[in-house]
């Protein structure tokens, strides 16, 4: 499973992994779970660190800044 997938699984909503021939469905949906000012919040931020995190791994694995 990627990680995409993953992400959506656990925090946006349902999934169903062998849709064709299933309708098998996973999820835990846990933006639901949070209290309302922080719903609309939660998945900008999260994805804000994904990508800090991103260009962290670039910056130190394949040393980007040497391009620019």
């Amino acid at each position: 499973m990627s990680l995409a997938i993953a992400l959506d699984c656990i925090f946006t909503g349902t999934i169903f992994p062998l849709y064709p021939f299933s309708t098998f469905a996973i999820g835990l949906n846990i933006v639901n779970y949070l209290p309302q000012p922080l719903d609309g919040l939660f998945l900008p931020s999260l994805d804000a660190i994904l990508l800090f995190l991103w260009l962290a791994y670039l910056e130190i694995k394949h040393k980007v800044s040497d391009f620019i």
